[in-house]
């Protein structure tokens, strides 16, 4: 299978496997997986113009992801909500329509690297390289034959220009209040931070 971008470069997915590998820094089964999603997604919707994607988890997969997006479509966009799932939606722009991927546990059980790495049930005294070596062999093995997906409509409210810019009720900074809620996301309990005092900041100590 040969890919394109807008230089006419083509690229097997092999070449886009190891880009995604150097992309990322070190081989992991996540990116490989995320290749594969990506492909798979993009195959079934070649007739959409704009296609975007929605990645359930910030470990490995969007490196995979973003190198096949990238390379096949490279206006695309896409962005991590994390659900800490292997999974990822893949949408018309237009429309919120789209199918969403994920590794099926049933179908790992044929692949029992694959399956004790995404159960976490593999021998944790390996090291990451020693560990994480065959399940990648395993998934470019497996290739498609892991991945379930579904079709899907996405839900998520988006900003518009005439969505309101208020105050947070609590920690008073701006933010777009796209449902008419009166707090942040992050004063609603769902932040993916939380403070600490500046003594208590490693990255500040000697």
């Amino acid at each position: 299978m040969k890919t394109e971008n807008n230089d006419n470069e083509e690229y097997s997915l092999n070449d886009l496997i190891n880009m995604a590998i150097e992309f990322h820094g070190f081989p992991v089964p996540g990116a490989v997986i995320g290749v594969f999603m990506a492909d798979w997604a993009l195959e079934l919707l070649k007739d959409v113009p704009k296609v975007d994607a929605i990645i359930e988890t910030w470990l490995c997969l969007p490196s995979g992801i973003h190198t096949v997006l990238r390379y096949r479509r490279n206006k695309t966009q896409f962005r991590v909500v994390d659900f800490h799932k292997c999974a990822a939606t893949f949408y018309d722009k237009k429309t919120g329509e789209g199918i969403r991927f994920y590794l099926d546990t049933e179908k790992t059980k044929d692949f029992p690297n694959i399956h004790g790495w995404y159960l976490r049930t593999l021998d944790h005294d390996l090291g990451k390289g020693e560990r994480w070596a065959p399940v990648t062999e395993e998934f470019l093995l497996a290739r498609r034959k892991v991945l379930s997906y579904e079709y899907v409509k996405i839900v998520v409210p988006k900003a518009t220009l005439s969505t309101p810019v208020v105050s947070c009720k609590e920690c008073n900074e701006l933010f777009l209040s796209v449902e008419g809620q009166e707090k942040c996301e992050a004063c609603s309990g769902k932040a993916y931070y939380k403070r600490i005092k500046e003594e208590e900041c490693l990255l500040l100590k000697e």
